[in-house]
């Protein structure tokens, strides 16, 4: 988990205004607010990542994928 307070406010804000129309939510119908003990931020490094889109997938046109490297590689 991310504890950074100035992580934590980024992410609350991200929340608020920057996600697109209806994938997004105010955190604060939840939270007191970015520095609530309760509002946690977890920090998540893809390894990989998998797009497929429903034309391509009707299609037969295979998913576009991306790998990242390993911790080690």
């Amino acid at each position: 988990m991310d504890r950074r307070p100035g992580e934590r406010a980024h992410v609350w804000d991200l929340y608020r205004h920057g996600s697109p129309p209806g994938a997004g939510y105010d955190p604060g119908q939840f939270w007191q607010g970015a520095d609530d003990r309760a509002f946690q931020v977890l920090r998540l490094t893809p390894w990989r990542i998998q797009v497929l889109r429903r034309q391509d997938l009707v299609s037969g046109i295979p998913a576009r994928l991306w790998r990242g490297q390993l911790q080690g590689d």
